[in-house]
């Protein structure tokens, strides 16, 4: 199979319990869509198909850390998991 992902989009939330002015420890949670442009096409005579393209939807969720330094410097680390949805697609022939 083959295929082109594009125009990924995610929206999320991120509150911070921060432990002084410059450290905090944050959650993440997001909302994720991406466009899934199918490039698979059989062209065999009669056995001719081809499969339309998708929006896929996920959720991500995650941890992390951030900091900022007297400098103006700004770290931030965080472990994010991203899971998106199960999908099948059909020959329209």
């Amino acid at each position: 199979a083959r295929a082109q992902v594009e125009d990924h989009l995610s929206v999320y939330v991120e509150p911070t319990w921060m432990f002084n002015d410059s450290v905090g420890l944050y959650v993440k949670g997001a909302i994720n869509r991406v466009r899934l442009n199918t490039l698979e096409a059989i062209g065999i005579g009669e056995d001719s198909s081809a499969y339309g393209n998708i929006n896929v939807f996920g959720a991500s969720y995650g941890i992390g850390f951030k900091a900022a330094s007297p400098i103006g410097l700004f770290l931030k680390v965080e472990g994010v998991k991203t899971e998106y949805e199960t999908f099948s697609l059909n020959s329209e022939n």
